[in-house]
This record gives C-alpha cells, sequence and structure tokens, in this order.
C-alpha cells in the first residue's frame, strides 16, 4: 500500500506558524516557534488519535501527518517509498476466554482466574501450552558485576523461575537489573521455561503495573514476525497477584509473606533460592494476524561532495500506547508528542540554514512502545549505509519537569560516552538548558539506566555514536493524564535550539564523533 497524504492532515501541518530563524539571544524562546510546537501537540496528543498505537489507523494517520510536516518544511523524501519505510507486523491477541494458569501441589490443585489473579505477556503468535517445575530465585536477578546472583546455585532448566517482584532493599544500585524485562532476560539465558512474577499487593507502583497487564490484553500483542525458519519467539512472564500467589504457592512449600519480609529486613541468611514442589501449566492461545508499520524519513541533503553522502541522523518516536479497556485515551503528550514535535520543528529551522556539509537524516518511528521495533527495522534494512550514517540524535519525552535540565546518555561512566556528548554539553548553556546525566525529575535516577530503552539504543547496537535525550518520568508517564496542558513548551523550544545546534554542528564538522569511554 502507498500511504497517501490527505489534503486535511496537509493542512493540519501547515496550521502551524513557520518557525522563525535564528537571531534571539542564547536561551531566548521565539512565540512563534512556541505557536508551532503548540499546533503540533495539539494534534498529536488528540483523543481523535487514540494513543497513537503502531498498527492501527491512527497510527498511519500520525505518520502521514509527520510526512505532511516534513514536505511543508522543504525536506527531500527519504523512505522507501516517498517518506515512508514499511515494516511487516503482526498482531497477536490472547484468546482469553479459552486461558488458564494451574498450579499443582501435593496432590491439589489451584486454578487462578486470568484478570483477577495472573495475567501474561510474551505470548507472540503462537501462545502457550506447557507444563514444568518451580524454582525459586529471590528477586530473580543476576548481576555478578554489582555482586548479587540469584541464580547461584540453582538449576532452572525447563522449569518456571518464581521471582520477587522489584529489588532487594537498599539497592537502588540495581534498578536497571530489576525492571521485569532484565529479569525475563536473566531468567531466559539461564534456560528457564519462564518467569513467574510475584505481584506485592501493597506495592502500588507493582499493582499499576499489573493494571497495565491486564489492559495489554484487551490490545493485541505486536511484534516483527520471525522468519520462517526462526526459532518460536514465545517465551511466558506471568504476573501473579499477592493473595493467589500466597495461598497457591504455600502448597509448592513457599511461604511468600515470610521471603518478602526477610528481604525487606535485609537478612542475608535467607538462602536467595531453591526447588520448590509441584507444577504450573500455563495455556495461553493466541489469535495472529500480519500487518504493517511505517517510519517517516526526510532529509536535508550535503552540500560537501566529499561529505554529503555521511548522514547525521535525528530520532524520535511518534507512536504511543492506545486507548484504555474502560476508552480513556492516552494520549502520549510527553511520550512522546513532545519529541516528535521537535524532530518537525527542528526540521523547519534547519531546512532554512546554509545546507550543511554532511546530510541531516530525520526519521519519526513508530513501534518504539512494542520494543524499539521501527528502528530495529531501520538499522536491520538501512536507507542508506550504515557505514555512512556518523550519529544518532534521538529525543524521547522532553516536555516536562525542570524547564532548565536535559538529561543525557551515555554518561562519562558510560562505556559507549563519545564526543557526541561531549559536544551536547558545550552547546546547551547557548539553548538556556544544562545537561545532566540525572533524569531531572529524580535526583539520583542516573539516564544511563534508560539507555537501552529507546531509539538510539539500536543504532549504538551497530557501533554508531549516539545521545539520548530525556527529561525523566513522571506521575502521568504511560498514562491518560499525560495530556498538553502539562507540557512545558518553552523548554521543548528550547531542546530544539539544542539539538538544530547539535546536529548543525556535527553535520559541519571534519571528523566524526568518536567514541571515548570512560
Amino acid at each position: 500500500m502507498n500511504p497517501a497524504i490527505p489534503s486535511l492532515l496537509l493542512l493540519l501541518a501547515c496550521a502551524a506558524p513557520a518557525a522563525v530563524s535564528a537571531g534571539p539571544a542564547p536561551g531566548a524562546v521565539d512565540p512563534a516557534v512556541v505557536r508551532q510546537i503548540d499546533a503540533h501537540l495539539q494534534f498529536l496528543a488528540s483523543d481523535d488519535l487514540g494513543g497513537r498505537e503502531t498498527g492501527t489507523l491512527q497510527g498511519l494517520v500520525t505518520g502521514q501527518y509527520v510526512a505532511a510536516a516534513f514536505r511543508e518544511a522543504g525536506l527531500q523524501p527519504a523512505g522507501e517509498d516517498g517518506w515512508f519505510q514499511r515494516y511487516p507486523l503482526e498482531t497477536n491477541w490472547l484468546v482469553k476466554d479459552q486461558a488458564r494458569l494451574v498450579l499443582a501441589a501435593g496432590g491439589g490443585e489451584a486454578a487462578l482466574v486470568l484478570g483477577r489473579d495472573w495475567a501474561v505477556r510474551g505470548y507472540a503468535s503462537t501462545g502457550f501450552d506447557l507444563s514444568a517445575g518451580l524454582v525459586f530465585a529471590g528477586h530473580g536477578i543476576s548481576a555478578p558485576e554489582k555482586g548479587v546472583d540469584h541464580y547461584a546455585g540453582l538449576d532452572v532448566t525447563g522449569r518456571f523461575v518464581v521471582v520477587l517482584d522489584g529489588r532487594p532493599a537498599g539497592r537502588d544500585d540495581l534498578r536497571q537489573f530489576g525492571h521485569w524485562r532484565a529479569k525475563r532476560e536473566a531468567a531466559r539465558e539461564h534456560g528457564a521455561a519462564g518467569l513467574l512474577s510475584l505481584v506485592a499487593d501493597d506495592n502500588p507502583a507493582a499493582s499499576e503495573q499489573f493494571e497495565d497487564l491486564l489492559d495489554a490484553a484487551d490490545h493485541p500483542s505486536t511484534s516483527m514476525p520471525p522468519p520462517p525458519d526462526a526459532a518460536p519467539r514465545a517465551w511466558p512472564v506471568v504476573s501473579l497477584r499477592g493473595a493467589a500467589a500466597g495461598a497457591a504457592l504455600a502448597a509448592c512449600g513457599l511461604d511468600v509473606a515470610a521471603e518478602r519480609a526477610a528481604r525487606a529486613a535485609g537478612d542475608a541468611a535467607i538462602a536467595p533460592g531453591r526447588a520448590l514442589q509441584g507444577t504450573l501449566q500455563l495455556v495461553a492461545p493466541v489469535r495472529s494476524e500480519r500487518i504493517d508499520g511505517y517510519n517517516v524519513i526526510g532529509r536535508i541533503p550535503g552540500s560537501d561532495p566529499a561529505l554529503a553522502h555521511e548522514a547525521v541522523f535525528f530520532t524520535a518516536h511518534m507512536d504511543h500506547i492506545g486507548t484504555l479497556r474502560d476508552g480513556r485515551v492516552n494520549n502520549g503528550a510527553d511520550d512522546n508528542a513532545s519529541g516528535t514535535t521537535a524532530l518537525m520543528v527542528a526540521a523547519a529551522e534547519l531546512v532554512r540554514r546554509p545546507a550543511p556539509r554532511r546530510s541531516i537524516v530525520f526519521m519519526a518511528v513508530s513501534g518504539e512502545e512494542k520494543g524499539l521495533l521501527g528502528s530495529e527495522w531501520w538499522c536491520e534494512h538501512p536507507t542508506m549505509p550504515l557505514a555512512d550514517v556518523v550519529a544518532d540524535i534521538n529525543i524521547d519525552m522532553v516536555g516536562r519537569n525542570d524547564p532548565d535540565a536535559i538529561g543525557a546518555t551515555p554518561s562519562p561512566q558510560h562505556d559507549d560516552h563519545n564526543t557526541l556528548v561531549t559536544r551536547a554539553v558545550e552547546l546547551a548553556p547557548q539553548a538556556g538548558l544544562r545537561v545532566t546525566w540525572t533524569a531531572p525529575a529524580a535526583g539520583d535516577d542516573l539516564v544511563d539506566n534508560y539507555y537501552h530503552r529507546s531509539d538510539h539504543y539500536n543504532f549504538a547496537a551497530k557501533g554508531i555514536p549516539v545521545v539520548f535525550f530525556f527529561s525523566g518520568l513522571h506521575e502521568d508517564y504511560h498514562r491518560p493524564s499525560d495530556d498538553v496542558e502539562k507540557i512545558d513548551r518553552e523548554k521543548i523550544a528550547r531542546v530544539v535550539q539544542l539539538v538544530s545546534a547539535l546536529a548543525l554542528d556535527t553535520a559541519n564538522a571534519d571528523g566524526r564523533p568518536e567514541k571515548v569511554g570512560r
């Protein structure tokens, strides 16, 4: 299909006042730019776009809007089909009325109720029909470099790993290892058949994540279809609520409350794990469908015959997480209408500047919320040689928190620290900003903890220097309350100044950004 750009969308993109070129004092905000930012935000974060979920009609309309803005700015199309790069997806719906979870131990069975007691993710296109034994592995953290390995001495091969949510008391340094994705990878790497995460009823964050998982079951799980000869991607992560977990696992020889209390008290004498009695049976059938996702790509061609084939990439994800079961829309004004808006406004600004020596490529990706899928596809199926990509500047959630600060990664403590980042630190004061290594929302929340969670990561995996600008989480993250009224438009304008200056500086430099490491 060739995605057409309806004239209405073109008018909407054109309705935003054109950005005014450079001239104001460092850090000054041009009112015309603020109005343009507001116009883009109002459209992208509107209820009419239904949360901009990848693979939906609203997701495609979002891409068409961005393409219209790129065309109006004067960029050249740089996709495979005009402005667009299409990539394959599969949507997988859990057949909820046929799903069941049964814990069998001591001659008895506990049949748990989907939605009330448990939820599941990771079913891909094949779903699950499996039965396996159980091993308790504490918090399920494998971080030998931090002196913590809850898999030490355990054989979890072919079994479900039972883990407590969160991380050990007083170990803020294990934040990234306490995330469910990190626990999933640890369990998979140790050969487990699946992960059973125990959700504490008195843990608001964990309970909210459980509710999010229930909402996700009313939407398709979206992923890239595996190649025909590839192994199945399905691998189960089951969340089990506290009351149900305590009763069901007691018969398996696990006192969940006692284990939690001991670890909360920092009792080092508690063994990290052990095999449990009984088996867990999981049945989760799936209905699957093939669809398409889209990246939107435009460019400013370079002017130097020796360097024009090289490019500085500028990325932001345009998708969000859709609509809740009760009809409330996750508008994603900060995540990531703010970054997508900055991408479009920066394009409109830079296209009026003298042509850079290297090309600058602007790419709005989809599928970020589904696992960085759009950027993964581009990096595996690039529209230009990867060797010619000198850097990626990625912006995600830049419209909230401290108005004068922007978080960045990779920091000087990160192995991938590079001269692109050091140059950003030098340029930031000209935009009235300071670059911090902690997310401005929380003093000790290192932005390096989010290094793997946005689209720059796929570029970094190819050895390309990256910088990720991020203003930190807030109480509205992945909630319907992430609305335009809470966005700091002037901060976005300053972020546009910074990223535009950095892109232009990198495109005009004699040499490429280089990794400096620690």
